[in-house]
């Protein structure tokens, strides 16, 4: 399997289902209102070797297709352009598992009995695309920076 492999600043609006992520990131502060800075920027390394800042946070919520409703922590990191990745080791870690299967991205946890499609790989690409839509109005109390975030993300790996 091959992760997605992005520069910073490619111009997507879609969310991509990034198995070599750390954490779901973000570089389009216009799609999520609310970020919350953090308390000291968080240094991401990225494919090509060079770093970024993460430099705030917020929870987002996504209606998927198949009618789950996921939330998820995510980060922004200003030099991503409109790049916004949705991390299987962090959905891996929220209690869901994730089945690669023909082209495809599925999820199940202890509430989802049966494996959920969430992505599929874009024509001629190895890129999967999350297939729903992400829903405005969160709490922006439940972006909190309590729960530890590793000091350095390695994205890709």
């Amino acid at each position: 399997m091959h992760a997605y492999a992005a520069t910073p600043g490619n111009g997507s609006q879609d969310w991509l289902i990034d198995s070599g992520a750390s954490h779901h990131l973000t570089g389009n502060k216009h799609s999520i209102q609310n970020l919350q800075y953090l308390p000291n920027s968080i240094p991401v390394k990225i494919v090509n070797g060079a770093t970024c800042q993460a430099t705030r946070i917020r929870s987002i919520q996504f209606h998927l297709d198949c009618g789950l409703l996921l939330t998820v922590k995510t980060l922004h990191v200003p030099n991503f352009g409109k790049l916004s990745l949705l991390s299987v080791e962090a959905l891996n870690e929220s209690g869901y598992e994730v089945i690669f299967r023909l082209g495809s991205y599925l999820v199940k946890s202890n509430s989802i009995t049966e494996p959920q499609l969430i992505g599929k790989q874009q024509a001629g690409s190895r890129t999967c695309t999350l297939l729903g839509i992400m829903l405005e109005k969160v709490q922006a109390h439940s972006a909190s920076t309590t729960n530890p975030i590793k000091p350095d993300l390695n994205i890709w790996h």
